[in-house]
């Protein structure tokens, strides 16, 4: 198989690359929906992780990996959500390599204040973009990305 066979076409690039810029303007417009509650889309998501948790705890490391960050970048992000009284951070009782992250009250209250309006940015530039008669077939294209970037 030669180079040229592996290039892209000049529209399968292009679309490509539009998918990249859709994606960080939609971050941009849900990051500043959300500035309006003190929140970023890294700590929306971990609050949204979190909540979803049976004990709405997890270890840091699984929070990381929910919520599609490394460790690094998560422990810096939820040290800022602890010090806003968000989260707390909670050693293991033998394992002191194991930290876990619980949500608080004020955690909780703050997701189910920023949640109608994050909802209602994602409907006004997501969902009415691409339409509920696409809805489905945008969903099995994603899900065949994320299985064919998880297999590797």
């Amino acid at each position: 198989m030669g180079q040229d066979d592996e290039l892209l076409s000049p529209a399968q690039y292009g679309t490509f690359r539009r998918w990249l810029i859709a994606n960080d303007y939609m971050e941009g417009y849900l990051n500043r929906s959300l500035a309006t509650y003190g929140l970023s889309m890294t700590e929306y998501r971990m609050l949204v992780v979190l909540s979803e948790a049976p004990t709405e705890r997890l270890r840091m490391s699984d929070l990381a990996n929910d919520a599609h960050h490394s460790l690094s970048r998560s422990s810096h992000t939820i040290a800022r959500m602890e010090a806003r009284g968000w989260v707390v951070r909670i050693p293991h009782e033998s394992d002191r390599r194991v930290t876990y992250v619980k949500l608080t009250p004020e955690g909780m209250a703050l997701l189910e204040r920023a949640r109608p309006q994050y909802h209602a940015a994602i409907r006004r530039v997501f969902v009415q973009a691409i339409g509920d008669d696409k809805m489905a077939d945008l969903d099995s294209i994603l899900q065949g990305i994320i299985s064919s970037t998880t297999m590797r």
